[in-house]
């Protein structure tokens, strides 16, 4: 065989590793991107009714379930509010609390949170998780 055609098979079994490598590299990327827009996209939040305003009055408050997730509902002198229903000392019921201000006690032991922050009066790193919400109409809705 002539050094021609043995540099002429080299080149293209170059050739072809080279073209087989760049199309892996570029379906690895493109594997990649797509991964990373998988993390990051994430579904849109809509507002659910949880409620009719006129089912709590100004002070009280109420659990609710949205979504499979039991939230807590506030009324604030007109303004609704909304956080987790459990409380972070021993998984109290929080709906069913007293609400004084913005200030709800949970029931079982007494554990204090501001219903607009979440954060317990006492140690605010002890955060409940609040929720969006608005009134459309009669309809109270939670962004989830």
């Amino acid at each position: 065989m002539s050094n021609k055609k043995i540099y002429d098979n080299v080149n293209n079994i170059f050739l072809f590793f080279s073209m087989a490598l760049r199309v892996n590299l570029e379906l690895e990327l493109y594997l990649s991107v797509i991964y990373i827009l998988q993390q990051k996209v994430k579904p849109m939040a809509e507002y659910l009714t949880i409620a009719h305003s006129d089912e709590l009055k100004s002070g009280e408050c109420k659990t609710v379930e949205v979504n499979g997730l039991a939230l807590a509902l506030y009324n604030v002198n007109g303004k609704f509010y909304a956080t987790d229903n459990t409380c972070l000392h021993r998984g109290g019921p929080l709906g069913e609390g007293e609400l004084q201000n913005t200030i709800v006690t949970c029931p079982w032991h007494g554990w204090q949170y501001d219903v607009i922050t979440g954060e317990n009066v006492v140690d605010s790193a002890a955060k409940l998780k609040t929720y969006e919400v608005q009134v459309v109409g009669n309809d109270v809705q939670v962004k989830i």
